[in-house]
C-alpha cells in the first residue's frame, strides 16, 4: 500500500527568494514518487510566475486541461471538456447537454478560455443519471431523488415493484403468444377460448370474438366450455360451406338435418340459455350485438337457414350473447 502523502504547512510554502516552486511541495504529492502525480505537477505552472512547463516532447497535449480553481496541496487540479466527461461516463455529449438543460447537471466552471471544466462531483452525478435511468427511471424521477440522495431506497422499492408487475404481464403475454402461435388463434380472442376455435370457420371465429366483448365471467366460461365440445355432424360443415345462392331445396332439406345437431348442442351445454344473464351490458345490449354480428358474418342463405331451424337453430350462432 503507497503511504499517504504528507501535508504541506505554512512552513513548507514559505520559501527563500529564487527558490523553485516544486520544492514548496515535496513533502506533498508531488512528492509522492507518483509518475501520473509527477507528469501533472511538471505541468503546473510555478506559483507566483503564471507560467506552465513545457511537455516532455514537442506537441504532446495533456488530455485533461488545468483549470483556475480547486487547488489541491499546492497544485491546480485538472478539469475534463464536456468530450472528455462524456467519454468518461460512457454517455454521448448530447446526454451530457441534455443533463443540463432539464436542470440535472449543474454548469461547471469555464477556464479563461471560455471553455467549460468539469470536474470529479460532475462526473460522479452524470455517472449517477446514467445508471438511473438505465434501471428505469425517467429523467423527471431522477430529478425528483435531488442530487443528496446517494441511496434512493423507496424509490428503488417501487421501481423494483413496477418491474415485477411487468416482468409478470409479460411472462402471461408470452404465454398468450404462445396459443395465438401453435392454435392458429386469433389475436384478438381471449386466450381461454382458443382451443376451441381451431376447426371453426372464419365467420364463426369472428363471432366468437364478438361474443367475447359482451359476455360476463359466467357467460363465457359456459361459452369456452361448449367451444371445446361442439359434437361433430356433417350439417353443419354443409352449413359453413352454403353459397348465398343456394336453392330453396337446399336450404330446406339442410335446416331439416341441423336440428338435430341443434338439439345435442343445447342438451351437451345446458347453461347456454343463461349465457347472457351476467353481460355486462346487459342481456338486451349483448342479444343485439350479436344479433348485428351474425346478419353481417354469414350470408343470405345461412341466414335463411337459421330462421327456418328456429329458436333452436339460433344457439349454434346466438345462444353464446342471447
Amino acid at each position: 500500500m503507497r503511504p499517504a502523502p504528507a501535508p504541506v504547512s505554512r512552513a513548507a510554502v514559505s520559501r527563500a527568494p529564487g527558490e523553485r516552486a516544486g520544492a514548496a511541495v515535496r513533502g506533498g504529492p508531488c512528492g509522492s514518487g507518483d509518475p501520473e502525480i509527477h507528469s501533472i505537477c511538471s505541468a503546473a505552472p510555478a506559483q507566483g510566475t503564471g507560467r506552465a512547463r513545457a511537455p516532455a516532447h514537442r506537441g504532446e497535449r495533456s488530455r485533461a486541461r488545468p483549470v483556475e480553481s480547486g487547488r489541491w496541496g499546492g497544485m491546480i487540479a485538472v478539469g475534463w471538456s464536456t468530450r472528455e466527461i462524456a467519454e468518461l461516463a460512457g454517455t454521448t455529449l448530447r446526454a451530457v447537454r441534455h443533463y443540463h438543460d432539464v436542470g440535472l447537471l449543474d454548469e461547471p466552471e469555464r477556464g479563461s478560455n471560455g471553455y467549460k471544466k468539469y470536474g470529479v462531483a460532475h462526473l460522479l452525478r452524470v455517472l449517477r443519471i446514467k445508471r438511473l435511468t438505465e434501471l428505469g427511471f425517467s429523467l423527471a424521477q431522477v430529478a425528483e431523488m435531488g442530487a443528496d440522495d446517494e441511496h434512493p431506497a423507496e424509490a428503488l422499492r417501487a421501481l423494483d415493484a413496477d418491474l415485477a408487475a411487468t416482468i409478470e404481464r409479460l411472462q402471461r403475454a408470452r404465454v398468450e403468444l404462445g396459443i395465438v402461435l401453435n392454435r392458429a388463434a386469433p389475436a384478438e380472442l381471449p386466450p381461454d377460448l382458443a382451443p376451441g376455435v381451431r376447426d371453426l370457420s372464419d365467420a364463426d371465429r369472428n363471432l366468437v370474438v364478438v361474443v367475447t366483448r359482451v359476455l360476463g365471467p359466467e357467460g363465457m366460461r359456459t361459452y369456452a366450455k361448449m367451444l371445446e365440445n361442439l359434437p361433430q355432424d356433417p350439417a353443419a360443415d354443409e352449413f359453413d360451406a352454403l353459397p348465398a345462392d343456394a336453392d330453396e331445396a337446399t336450404r330446406a332439406d339442410l335446416a331439416e338435418r341441423m336440428k338435430p345437431y341443434v338439439r345435442a348442442l343445447r342438451a351437451l351445454n345446458p347453461d347456454l340459455t343463461e349465457a347472457h344473464e351476467d353481460a355486462p351490458g346487459g342481456p338486451a345490449f349483448a342479444r343485439r350485438t350479436v344479433g348485428k354480428a351474425v346478419a353481417e358474418l354469414y350470408n343470405a342463405a345461412q341466414l335463411d337457414v337459421l330462421r327456418r331451424v328456429g329458436p333452436e337453430g339460433a344457439e349454434r350462432r346466438r345462444d353464446d350473447g342471447g
